[in-house]
């Protein structure tokens, strides 16, 4: 007898990886789609909660500036499910809020649902504590014309991981995203974009040195493959207790 599919609700559906999250959903073996999630949905309250009440997790895309209704109204109602996020560009408050609800549910957030990615941001860390000296620190994003934020938070994400790993060599690190318009500091962590086309997302991260050249880069080819991370994830939070939790922990 096949085993019953566990309901996901989707938050922030008419997106594009709303979109291609039910997708995912609807071929995946165990996972199935149990409730989509928008502003319209949120205003008629009684259905709303009726439906979530069905599922076993949440996976958000939606954005920032929805976040605080989202979580307002999961609180009102008692709702506590396993949350995977991608929203970023979160504000200190927001992030305060979803602490709060993290420590009843456990809550996965990612810039970036990859494998390759969290494979990425390994290599990064390592690299930044293998290179100790005489290499700067170069990360470059190139992303859809449709995109909005800059830099992308997994840009952001690899840099932080660059800045751990120099941390325990007892290198001290800071994030640039300015112009460079001036000569270069050892301690700095340059990140650029570019926005154009169709690209999904390419990220590359240089170690640069006198004289040799390190890159490190990940090519998404469609989306898919952030929806099947995302599966991936609420499955694997399905089985852990409340807190915030990344993508590397699904391999720790």
């Amino acid at each position: 007898m096949q085993a019953k599919r566990i309901k996901v609700a989707v938050i922030g559906y008419q997106g594009r990886m709303g979109q291609v999250t039910i997708d995912a959903l609807d071929k995946h073996p165990k996972l199935m789609l149990g409730a989509k999630i928008g502003r319209q949905e949120l205003q008629a309250e009684e259905e709303c909660v009726a439906s979530l009440k069905e599922c076993k997790a949440f996976i958000d895309f939606s954005h920032a500036d929805a976040q605080l209704t989202i979580y307002t109204f999961l609180q009102k109602h008692s709702i506590y499910l396993p949350m995977i996020t991608g929203v970023t560009g979160l504000s200190a408050k927001v992030q305060s809020v979803i602490n709060l609800y993290a420590q009843q549910a456990p809550v996965l957030q990612a810039a970036n649902f990859s494998i390759g990615i969290a494979l990425l941001k390994r290599l990064s860390r390592l690299s930044a504590q293998s290179l100790d000296q005489g290499f700067d620190t170069e990360i470059f994003e190139l992303h859809h014309r449709h995109k909005q934020d800059s830099p992308s938070g997994t840009a952001y994400a690899l840099a932080e991981a660059i800045v751990e790993g120099k941390q325990t060599i007892g290198q001290q690190a800071q994030i640039n995203t300015d112009a460079v318009n001036y000569l270069r500091k050892d301690s700095e962590i340059h990140i650029s974009a570019g926005r154009g086309g169709g690209v999904f997302g390419d990220h590359s991260v240089f170690f640069l040195s006198e004289h040799e050249r390190i890159e490190l880069k990940h090519s998404a080819l469609n989306r898919s493959v952030f929806a099947d991370g995302a599966l991936r994830a609420a499955q694997w939070c399905l089985k852990q207790s409340p807190g915030l939790y990344q993508m590397d922990d699904l391999w720790a």
